[in-house]
C-alpha cells in the first residue's frame, strides 16, 4: 500500500536509503496492484534520477561519488524490473482490451506516461509528480 511505501522510504535530503530497497521490492512483490506499481515506479525513477545526478558532483569525495553509482545501479536494475512490469500491462491491456498503447520503439516516458497518467503521475521535466486530486 502506499502507506507502507512511505514508512519503509526514508529520506536522507530526498534520497531513499540503499537499505530499503529489497524492502521495496519485496513490498511490491505482495501488492503489485497499478496504483502500487505507479507509485514505486515514480520513487524508483526519481530515487534513480537523483542518485545519477549525484555521481561526479564536485563536492564529493571520490569514494562518495562510487557510492551513488554503486547505489544508482542497483535502483536502475529495480527501475527496469518496474517499467517491464508496465509494459507487460500495457501489451496484455491492448491484446484483451483493444487498447493501442505504444510498447515499441519508443522512450521509456513515451510508454510509461499513459500508464502514469492513469494512476495520478505526471511527467514533470524528467521527475514523475504526483497530482493534486
Amino acid at each position: 500500500t502506499p502507506e507502507i511505501a512511505q514508512s519503509i522510504a526514508v529520506a536522507d535530503n530526498n534520497i531513499i536509503h540503499i537499505s530499503k530497497l529489497e524492502d521495496l521490492r519485496q513490498t511490491f512483490t505482495e501488492n503489485s496492484t497499478d496504483k502500487y506499481l505507479a507509485e514505486i515506479f515514480a520513487k524508483t525513477s526519481n530515487q534513480t534520477g537523483k542518485l545519477f545526478h549525484m555521481v561526479d558532483d564536485p563536492e564529493s569525495s571520490f569514494e562518495e561519488n562510487e557510492k551513488y553509482l554503486e547505489e544508482s545501479n542497483l535502483w536502475w536494475d529495480f527501475y527496469i524490473e518496474l517499467f517491464e512490469e508496465i509494459k507487460a500491462r500495457l501489451i496484455k491491456s491492448n491484446e484483451e482490451n483493444g487498447t493501442a498503447y505504444v510498447t515499441e520503439d519508443a522512450s521509456f516516458r513515451k510508454i510509461a506516461t499513459p500508464f502514469m497518467d492513469r494512476h495520478g503521475y505526471r511527467d514533470g521535466c524528467g521527475w514523475w509528480i504526483k497530482q493534486e486530486d
